[in-house]
């Protein structure tokens, strides 16, 4: 048996470079601990948030590292800073966003913002703090940053003294409520019990996929989509809420959501499913981006014994799956990637509470150890072995007019998978380096793009080109310059007396002469 446990440790691929022997160890004398995330400044240094609580209270830490896990001195106290609330108001970390001249800190309680030497910032709210601006209580447990710099937000609400109901807010990366979302900044959905927010994702094509954890009256989990604007999507397959008033769901009764992880090019997105009853109901759903089941990867992932903590996919279509320290990262169609760990398998030091991807493929693992209660523990692990893309080129290159049928094609060296995209949403089984424009189809014109990836944990190459239609006279005129040259009352292709046919059959050959025979 120890001869077992010696082999996992040696296959763990810990950093030696960081921390002690690749784990940085925070230490809270008589408090409990964790870290919860992480972010990685471009030069390097590690920015992280965590929780050191005790039965009575409950605080955040922030911590910046350098990047061998050391503590950055120039940053609050000897680079920790820890955020206390008031007795009774215990604090729970959310997430941690960079801001040009600050962080941003999200709490469960509202946001702290704070410079790039670990001062509160005096401009932002109350001295640093900013309640979230609703009038009722707030708990937050989620939070995501969109593409253009707004922060959403999500977790539940309790009004008038009822139930506990879903809410949703964006808010600009000032703290202000934007009212584009649901009037007001914010939506709240009852589901006619006690419920929350659990899960967050942004999917490229547009609007907000979620996961709704119910505990009262009964334990349900529903998965559903709004849109950008907070009103329910029933546009992308979902089915009903039943008898419940917010559609754009998929339900499960009987389990609670265990990790929430979505291919943003893709739209694919997994939930794990951790079931109330026996140890067999804890697996993961699968579905495709317009919310119908794809139960053959379910299958391939399967069922687990131990429960689903965190759930999360790489931007090449890797996905992590975390269950207590047992982690395994499988490739997109469902097989163990044999690079990490033995054979996609892997028993981290730390209980996980994140899994992030540095830009160099070294895996960062918050969470915490329990030794003596819980422990805050940053692992970070070897970069994971990969074969960058060579050079990739689109053909045609440039935007264009669609007048005869035509392939764009993507050349490049070392691609593993190829998906197109047309106007954002994905083409159904355009997998392959090449796709067929049909001239005469109405719906053809819009900008087309590759994602294009070799076999790193990265974003690929996307290329992106925009097809348009145009009518025969503007065919002409975009000929006419070259058919004629310098000479407006000639031609480059004089025959004698040239009519329209050779004009057209100009046209047809990319506006250019015949060959001769």
């Amino acid at each position: 048996m120890m001869m077992s446990i010696a082999l996992w440790f040696t296959l763990m691929q810990l950093d030696p470079t960081f921390g002690n022997e690749g784990v940085l160890a925070l230490e809270f004398e008589g408090y409990d601990s964790r870290f919860e995330a992480v972010s990685v400044l471009p030069d390097g240094r590690i920015l992280a948030i965590g929780s050191r609580t005790t039965t009575e209270e409950a605080a955040v830490f922030v911590t910046l590292r350098l990047a061998d896990g050391g503590a950055d001195t120039s940053f609050a106290d000897n680079g920790l800073l820890l955020l206390e609330a008031e007795a009774g108001d215990g604090l729970e970390p959310v997430a941690v966003f960079q801001q040009d001249t600050r962080f941003l800190v999200v709490v469960n309680r509202g946001f702290y913002a704070l410079n790039h030497q670990g001062v509160l910032d005096a401009q932002f709210g109350e001295g640093g703090f900013l309640p979230l601006a609703v009038p009722w209580p707030v708990s937050l447990n989620k939070a995501v940053e969109t593409a253009d710099g707004n922060i959403l937000v999500a977790g539940g609400v309790t009004r008038y003294g009822a139930d506990e109901d879903a809410f949703f807010a964006r808010l600009t990366s000032q703290g202000v409520l934007d009212p584009s979302f649901g009037g007001s900044g914010y939506r709240v959905f009852s589901l006619h019990g006690n419920e929350r927010v659990s899960h967050l994702a942004l999917p490229e094509s547009g609007g907000i996929l979620f996961a709704v954890d119910q505990w009262q009256p009964s334990r349900w989990t529903f998965i559903g989509r709004i849109g950008a604007d907070g009103e329910p999507d029933e546009t992308h397959g979902f089915a009903g809420w039943l008898d419940r008033p917010l559609s754009g769901t998929n339900i499960f009764r009987d389990h609670r959501p265990g990790g929430f992880g979505m291919d943003p090019r893709t739209g694919r997105y997994l939930v794990g499913l951790n079931g109330l009853n026996g140890l067999s109901s804890r697996y993961l759903a699968v579905f495709s981006a317009d919310g119908t089941r794809d139960e053959s990867l379910d299958n391939r992932i399967g069922t687990g014994h131990v429960p689903i903590s965190h759930i999360q996919v790489q931007r090449n279509g890797g996905i992590w799956v975390v269950r207590s320290t047992l982690m395994r990262l499988y490739q997109s169609d469902g097989t163990l990637d044999p690079r990490f760990g033995s054979n996609g398998t892997y028993y981290a030091p730390v209980q996980p509470r994140a899994v992030h991807l540095t830009e160099d493929r070294r895996i960062l693992l918050p969470g915490y150890a329990d030794a003596d209660g819980r422990k805050a523990r940053l692992a970070r692990l070897t970069a994971l072995p990969c074969n960058p893309l060579g050079t990739v080129l689109l053909s045609p290159q440039d935007s264009f007019c669609l007048t005869v049928d035509t392939r764009l094609t993507v050349t490049a060296a070392g691609a593993e998978s190829y998906q197109w995209f047309h106007n954002g949403m994905v083409i159904a089984g355009a997998d392959s380096a090449e796709l067929s424009l049909v001239a005469e189809d109405p719906h053809v014109a819009g900008t087309y793009r590759c994602v294009v990836r070799g076999d790193c944990f990265d974003d690929g190459v996307v290329l992106e080109t925009v097809v348009t239609t145009c009518s025969i006279s503007a065919v002409l005129l975009a000929a006419l310059p070259a058919w004629q040259g310098d000479q407006p009352d000639a031609n480059l292709c004089e025959n004698g007396n040239p009519s329209i046919v050779d004009f057209v059959a100009f046209i047809n050959r990319g506006n250019a002469c015949p060959t001769a025979e």
